[in-house]
């Protein structure tokens, strides 16, 4: 048990660099073809890692988490391959769960003004209401696609700093709990 709990707060700050790296990547390039070349390297990680862990727990490849392995890894060189667009086929999933996010993120965020946690609940005030509004947008204003995935690169990118911050910088909890 204590040797997971050494690892937690290391592959926290590592998924908190990434964010901020998907976040950045999202904002620079501003159209979906970066997103298909994220999900297809997310798909291969994914399905080499599900083929990891079946092979480590059973020995063998032929169970439903080696399939389904093989099946991320033969999606992932699809999507890297521009066979398959994936973002198409997920944009209106994911602008749906954008709103969604972003109505949760108003919701927690008034939550947490009224728990006297005003700086953290301010920010997810802001940012919910943010995501929210650009999703709806989306659904209503097809024109504004490119600067959809501009802006939410930028709220991504902002997240993983603050979430880097709270693990690095010891104070900086302190304050956004105040």
């Amino acid at each position: 048990m204590k040797n997971s709990k050494s690892f937690e707060k290391p592959l926290a700050i590592i998924e908190a660099i990434i964010v901020i790296v998907c976040g950045i990547l999202l904002a620079c390039a501003g159209n979906p073809n970066i997103l298909n070349i994220m999900a297809g390297i997310a798909l291969l990680i994914l399905g080499i890692d599900l083929l990891i862990i079946a092979f480590s727990v059973h020995m063998h490849f032929g169970t439903v988490m080696g399939v389904i392995g093989a099946a991320c890894i033969g999606l992932g060189i699809t999507v890297l391959c521009d066979k398959f667009n994936i973002v198409g086929a997920v944009f209106y999933i994911l602008i749906i769960a954008g709103a969604s996010i972003g109505f949760l993120f108003v919701i927690n965020g008034l939550i947490k003004i009224i728990k006297h946690e005003v700086t953290l609940g301010l920010i997810e005030l802001i940012a919910g209401a943010i995501l929210a509004t650009l999703a709806m947008l989306m659904i209503f204003v097809p024109e504004m696609r490119q600067a959809f995935w501009i802006i939410t690169g930028i709220i991504i990118a902002i997240v993983g700093i603050i979430r880097l911050l709270s693990l690095t910088v010891p104070s900086f909890e302190k304050k956004l709990k105040k």
